[in-house]
């Protein structure tokens, strides 16, 4: 203002024209000339489970939420360069229609209270202005808190080894729900099966990040453990790296040169080895993996599979001169081309006959002892003995 003291010594207003304009003091200047920050919404990349009952969980905009029927949830959206009054929530991209149940808290948090999945399944979105953030909320069942406890078992019931549980602030994580600071654990799951039987395959496995309490877990960006002092985890690994195995097959012989088994039926035969991918040769035990070995003979049709007799040459007549004798000789029953050993298989062929009879020759005349004479005078020559040792002196009677 321009002012004049008057004779009372006090100041009066007058006409700002009557003030020196060089000397008016400033009127206005620069404040907060900082830079404004840019407006985020604070979203948090964590899923959370509920395992058992709670009365209420405290999200964060950002988290994945699986919960059990009858909860009270509230969902928080932490932002900054953003005004309060400026945010607004959906639900599956409309805005929510708020009643006593799902409603908006003084600090505009989202409750729903004792939550039920035909009502609240859906995606809440945090939303200001262009920026949004979401939070998917579905809800468990049974068997999905069966297969999770399952897994984590170990961790709940306290048998993981202490030197794995994180012990200091520098290996914890504030815990969104509780807002405590809580061990991190590396939970993984089995390995899954092998891509490949043999000759080297891949196989992997899930490994997540998480804070297990008994009522509920989260899983946090492995990057969170691995930061907290875990060693960053084995997710694919090289397995069945053994040689692969394959039974080689042999060429089957000729059925027409085979061995003959039965009639009208050969049997041929092939090699079977055991290789590895290389063409090394291993012992056929190695291949058992592979299941039977596949069959080394088999029969086939051969016409000329025929069984015969084969008869000796008959032996010469056998018993005493000037008598009937006998001739014999052996039988043999062969296959007809090879003429080799047919076993049984003559047994319903007729058998031919082994022996026959035959006359024997004249006998020789001759006296064998000095006293044949005496034979003769004796009169002995009627008994067949002395008649064949004193054939010429028995003949003169």
């Amino acid at each position: 203002y321009c002012v004049k003291k008057n004779a009372g010594g006090n100041y009066i207003n007058i006409s700002s024209t009557l003030c020196d304009s060089n000397k008016h003091p400033m009127d206005v200047q620069n404040c907060n000339q900082t830079v404004c920050p840019e407006p985020k919404l604070r979203a948090l990349e964590v899923q959370f489970f509920q395992m058992d009952k709670l009365k209420r969980v405290k999200l964060t905009i950002g988290m994945t939420a699986t919960i059990l029927p009858g909860t009270t949830v509230l969902i928080k959206c932490p932002t900054r360069g953003i005004q309060i009054q400026d945010i607004k929530w959906l639900k599956n991209g409309t805005t929510i229609r708020y009643s006593k149940r799902v409603k908006l808290t003084r600090k505009r948090f989202l409750k729903i209270r004792n939550a039920v999945p035909e009502k609240d399944s859906g995606i809440y979105s945090c939303k200001a202005g262009s920026l949004q953030s979401n939070t998917p909320v579905s809800f468990s069942s049974v068997y999905d808190i069966f297969k999770a406890t399952m897994l984590r078992q170990k961790y709940i019931s306290g048998i993981q080894p202490m030197n794995l549980v994180a012990r200091s602030i520098s290996t914890k994580q504030m815990d969104p729900v509780s807002r405590k600071y809580s061990p991190l654990f590396l939970v993984k799951s089995d390995w899954s099966a092998c891509s490949a039987t043999c000759g080297g395959g891949l196989q992997s496995r899930n490994v997540s990040c998480e804070i297990i309490t008994r009522d509920y877990f989260e899983v946090f960006p492995v990057r969170f453990c691995t930061k907290a002092g875990h060693s960053a985890p084995l997710l694919i690994q090289s397995c069945n790296t053994f040689p692969c195995l394959e039974w080689s097959l042999g060429n089957w012989s000729e059925c027409a040169a085979s061995e003959c088994v039965r009639d009208k039926t050969a049997l041929i035969k092939r090699e079977v080895s055991c290789l590895s991918n290389d063409q090394a040769m291993n012992d056929t035990s190695h291949c058992e993996s592979l299941g039977t070995i596949p069959p080394t003979e088999m029969e086939c049709s051969n016409k000329d599979c025929k069984a015969v007799w084969i008869a000796s040459k008959w032996t010469r007549c056998i018993g005493e001169c000037e008598t009937n004798g006998f001739k014999t000789r052996s039988l043999d029953c062969v296959w007809s081309k090879t003429r080799l050993s047919a076993g049984k298989e003559c047994s319903s062929l007729q058998r031919p006959r082994t022996m026959k009879m035959c006359e024997m020759g004249s006998c020789s005349c001759t006296d064998e002892s000095e006293y044949c004479s005496v034979v003769k005078m004796m009169k002995f020559c009627k008994f067949e003995n002395f008649r064949r040792n004193c054939c010429v002196s028995c003949k003169k009677s």
